[in-house]
């Protein structure tokens, strides 16, 4: 009778939210406790912690941000189901393989005598960097699972040929990020030094000396 009860008042948060995600409109701590049945010390913890990813205070209020409207019921009630602790896992489960995955790429590339190390070195850093993007993307979003998953025009995710939900690519997470302006500014200066960085510096090594100049300052 217990578990049901929690699943109910779940299942009817999620209603409620996605009405004020829907329609763009506060509520109060009042609604959505009158809506779920839950203490306000229940509905202020979620606030603050569990709901953090989608909701802002707005004064007295609470607003409900759109990215609520691509989860699921299902989702909602997984995200319910996970404990902090289980949420933490996820994220360092990725940052985890994302080192490892680096750690091979070099200890590969070291070996003189491996054939194709470039091209494994090249498949096993881009692996890398693909975790640790996502991984970036889970903890800006109270790792919810479902972000990371990638959607067709109607925002319904996408399947692969074995029917589990495929993931967004390497350049979707970078293009995430970047537009959230986390990696933006540190792409655009690697870009830079990479145009003009060693450019410069084979110019500046191909300009000839000038004897003529040099014995006249030392005569």
């Amino acid at each position: 009778m217990a578990e049901e009860r929690k699943w109910q008042r779940v299942d009817a948060a999620f209603a409620f939210l996605s009405a004020k995600a829907k329609a763009a409109a506060p509520f109060s701590l009042d609604e959505i406790i009158e809506a779920t049945g839950w203490t306000e010390s229940s509905v202020r913890t979620y606030l603050t912690e569990r709901w953090r990813a989608f909701t802002t205070r707005a004064d007295d209020k609470w607003l409900v941000g759109t990215k609520f409207l691509r989860l699921t019921r299902e989702a909602f009630r997984a995200h319910h189901s996970q404990t902090s602790a289980g949420l933490e896992r996820l994220y360092d489960a990725l940052v985890e393989k994302s080192i490892a995955a680096a750690i091979s790429a070099i200890e590969v590339y070291n070996k003189p005598d491996f054939r194709y190390r470039a091209e494994n070195f090249a498949a096993l850093m881009t692996n890398a960097w693909e975790l640790l993007l996502k991984a970036r993307i889970l903890l800006d979003n109270d790792d919810q699972l479902d972000v990371l998953f990638a959607r067709d025009k109607n925002g319904e995710p996408m399947k692969s040929k074995s029917g589990a939900n495929r993931t967004i690519t390497i350049l979707a997470a970078a293009k995430t990020l970047r537009t959230a302006g986390v990696v933006n500014d540190n792409l655009l200066a690697r870009s830079s030094a990479s145009r003009h960085g060693p450019s410069r510096r084979r110019r500046i090594a191909a300009r000839p000396s000038n004897p003529s100049r040099s014995h006249s300052k030392t005569s």
